[in-house]
């Protein structure tokens, strides 16, 4: 089972939402597997359960966040094993919480990613970057656009764009992983877009697939009702596997 990094992660509701829902899909497997019969769990190499919590991975500036989104994924998986519990008819071990340790305080743009999930490991990069426009940052967000795009930096460039550049630079000798962000449409409008896909294109970046501009409510005052887009890119040359676009009814 791949490995997730979500270098935005606030309270952990990406990382969450994806545990539980692999965990969900693993359920499923475990009950076609069993079909109805019992299950004596039998350790770690021998278990059935292959997702866990130690496979995700999330950056956080807010130390606050960091507790919420530790405390979530432990409840997640407290959650997915008592569904494996009723599907495979015996106790599973829920005790002692251990401690993940794959979730950190720190600024995702002036922190090396490396440090928590080595990039040769990683198979998804995923988040939900801050949405801060191109005339809305503070010196300091300022400063770390301009130590990750270093020369190619512009003042046209969202916050969030930091996030893609710092992806891409991070999984840039990795060609199995991918990234995708959920970020305001102001990316994809104007000036923006070309200062920051064509470093990307150029480095053999690829846009995999995307979702045009749909309403988001982030269930935050700061992030209510904006409207944005989703691009998730990828290395691979598989011309089998085309590009993909959703669309939603406006």
């Amino acid at each position: 089972m791949g490995k997730k990094l979500d270098p935005a992660c606030g309270s952990g509701n990406f990382l969450t939402e994806t545990f539980l829902c692999l965990r969900k899909l693993e359920n499923r497997a475990i009950e076609l597997m069993l079909g109805g019969q019992g299950y004596v769990d039998l350790g770690d190499k021998n278990s059935l359960i292959k997702v866990s919590i130690d496979q995700f991975h999330g950056i956080e500036i807010n130390d606050f966040a960091v507790c919420v989104a530790k405390t979530a994924l432990w409840i997640a998986e407290q959650q997915a094993l008592d569904d494996t519990e009723s599907i495979a008819g015996c106790a599973l071990p829920h005790l002692p919480l251990y401690d993940s340790g794959n979730i950190v305080r720190a600024n995702a743009l002036q922190y090396d990613w490396n440090d928590l999930l080595s990039a040769d490991k990683c198979s998804y990069v995923i988040g939900n970057p801050p949405f801060v426009g191109q005339y809305l940052k503070s010196v300091n967000q300022t400063e770390d656009m301009k130590s990750v795009w270093g020369k190619n930096y512009n003042g046209y460039l969202d916050y969030a764009t930091g996030w893609y550049r710092k992806a891409s630079l991070y999984l840039a000798h990795n060609r199995y992983a991918a990234f995708a962000f959920v970020s305001t449409n102001s990316i994809t409008q104007g000036q923006p877009v070309p200062a920051l896909f064509k470093p990307l294109f150029s480095e053999g970046w690829r846009i995999r697939f995307a979702h045009k501009t749909f309403a988001w409510n982030a269930q935050s005052t700061d992030n209510a009702n904006a409207h944005v887009v989703i691009v998730g890119m990828d290395k691979q040359s598989d011309k089998i596997l085309q590009p993909v676009l959703y669309s939603y009814e406006k």
